[in-house]
């Protein structure tokens, strides 16, 4: 590929569709379907064909105005050309030219590729109080009601602003305590509902959820002990509305937290290591559902809740693949089928026989 020939602009009347096209391409097929027709967009554009693109929205509150990264993407047959880089830097240049305060943007926890040129420009992962303190109240309320951050499980929020300082994600502990927080808080529909049905089955119930979380970290971190990589705890910032909206409903979703290493890596080890503690943690839930054969509530409780769970965390698609699937996946197909028809037969048996 002649790289003098890449150019980048904005997209012109009329290639809404093709730019859809061209993201629909680049995404796997279920998360292709998202890719919706852009009002702005800038366009990699080779040999007048486009082969990439950038679609954005600009979202002003309290003075400030920023812009929403929605959607960014390159041709599968142009992955590696430098087409990325290119794109992402004279975007983010063309963006900051129309008067932006600052930008924003949603990735997948493990997206390295995508998240790697967002940093390289100056983005960094943040939390939900850093978008507070950038944007304010109203406009984090915004980026909250205008951005798929309700339903994004799995997903990371980065931000860079023109005038100030980004203060990045913690990792670890801090983190850990905002998993356990925010999983808990807002399962306050679940909690209210329970009171009001069953006064004395709320704190079984609730120390049954507690367990189950702490769980869902101890299993993973334990599959981390089996390779030679520094891990750091992170709590992802989306799919908060999943949980509070199947609360309602009287069931328990989490948001996800999980275990990252330092540096990634394209190799089969390495996928590998990434697999082992969902593989774990599946085999441990597996096993805790039959606890719904014993006559314990807290038992029960427990096998319950992670009955619920093993529904999704054998779900390859967005968005539910960050809660486990999607790393067993990219390791192994056939294992991810092997875990999927074991956990469908399993949930079949203890629905059956344990109501």
């Amino acid at each position: 590929m002649n790289k003098e020939k890449l150019i980048i602009r904005e997209m012109k009347e009329g290639e809404e569709r093709e730019i859809v096209k061209t993201g629909r391409r680049a995404f796997p097929a279920f998360e292709a379907l998202f890719v919706e027709s852009p009002r702005m967009a800038m366009a990699a554009v080779y040999e007048d064909k486009i082969i990439g693109g950038i679609i954005y929205k600009f979202i002003s509150s309290g003075g400030k105005r920023i812009a929403y990264i929605s959607e960014a993407f390159v041709d599968p047959d142009y992955h590696g050309s430098g087409v990325g880089t290119k794109l992402y830097k004279e975007t983010f240049c063309y963006i900051w030219d129309q008067g932006c305060d600052g930008m924003t943007a949603l990735v997948k926890d493990d997206n390295v590729a995508s998240w790697k040129l967002f940093m390289e420009n100056g983005f960094k992962r943040v939390g939900a109080f850093e978008v507070i303190r950038q944007a304010g109240i109203s406009g984090a309320l915004l980026q909250y009601l205008k951005t798929p951050v309700p339903f994004a499980v799995g997903m990371d929020f980065y931000m860079v602003m023109k005038e100030t300082s980004v203060k990045e994600k913690d990792t670890g502990v801090c983190q850990l305590f905002s998993f356990l927080a925010s999983n808990f808080l807002l399962l306050l529909p679940v909690w209210l509902q329970l009171f009001r049905k069953s006064p004395q089955s709320l704190p079984v119930f609730m120390s049954a959820y507690f367990t189950v979380l702490s769980l869902f970290v101890l299993t993973r971190y334990a599959g981390t002990w089996f390779s030679r990589r520094s891990w750091k705890f992170r709590f992802n910032n989306g799919g908060s509305f999943l949980t509070v909206l199947l609360g309602l409903f009287g069931n328990t979703f989490p948001m996800n937290g999980n275990w990252y290493p330092d540096k990634y890596e394209n190799t089969p080890d390495f996928r590998r290591d990434m697999a082992i503690p969902e593989i774990i943690k599946w085999a441990v839930f597996s096993l805790a559902a039959l606890l719904a054969f014993t006559g314990i509530p807290y038992l029960r409780s427990v096998s319950q809740i992670i009955c619920y769970y093993l529904i999704f965390i054998i779900i390859p698609l967005y968005p539910f693949e960050a809660l486990g699937a999607g790393r067993i996946y990219r390791f192994s197909r056939l294992l991810w089928l092997f875990t999927a028809v074991l956990t469908v037969l399993e949930l079949t048996l203890v629905f059956h026989f344990a109501g």
